[in-house]
C-alpha cells in the first residue's frame, strides 16, 4: 500500500505536467485538474473503504501526507478556476481591481488560517 500511496502524488504531478502542455488556457487546466483530483479522491476513498490499510504506518502516511497534499491541490485549482472564470475583460482598471481584490482576500485567508495556526502552535495554544 505504501508504494501505491506514493504513486498518487507522482500521478498528480504527471497530470499537472500533461495538462500544462495540453490545455489551451489556464482556466481549462484548472478545471480539468479540479475534476481529476475530485475523481482521484473518490477512487482512493472507495479503495480504502473496500481494502483498508495494510499497516498503521500506511494509514498515518495517508492522513498526514497524501490526503493533505491532494486536498491542498484541489483547493488551489478550484480557487484558481473560480477566480479566472469570473474575471472581467482583460484590460483597464476593472481587471486590475478584480485581481487586487482577490489578492487581498487570499492574503487575509493566509493570515487567518496559516499564520494564526503557526502562532498557536509555537505558543502551545493549539491542542492536537
Amino acid at each position: 500500500m505504501r508504494h501505491l500511496l506514493h504513486k498518487i502524488v507522482s500521478d498528480i504531478q504527471k497530470q499537472e505536467h500533461k495538462l500544462s502542455v495540453e490545455a489551451s488556457s489556464f482556466i481549462e487546466e484548472a478545471y480539468r485538474m479540479t475534476v481529476y483530483l475530485k475523481e482521484l479522491l473518490g477512487d482512493v476513498k472507495e479503495d480504502i473503504i473496500n481494502e483498508g490499510f495494510a499497516t498503521k504506518g500506511d494509514e498515518i502516511l495517508f492522513f498526514k501526507q497524501i490526503k493533505p497534499t491532494v486536498l491542498g491541490k484541489l483547493i488551489y485549482y478550484n480557487k484558481v478556476f473560480r477566480i479566472e472564470s469570473a474575471c472581467p475583460a482583460s484590460s483597464g482598471n476593472i481587471y486590475e481591481g478584480y485581481f487586487a481584490m482577490h489578492l487581498r482576500e487570499l492574503k487575509q485567508e493566509y493570515t487567518e488560517h496559516v499564520c494564526n495556526v503557526s502562532a498557536r502552535r509555537t505558543t502551545g495554544l493549539l491542542i492536537s
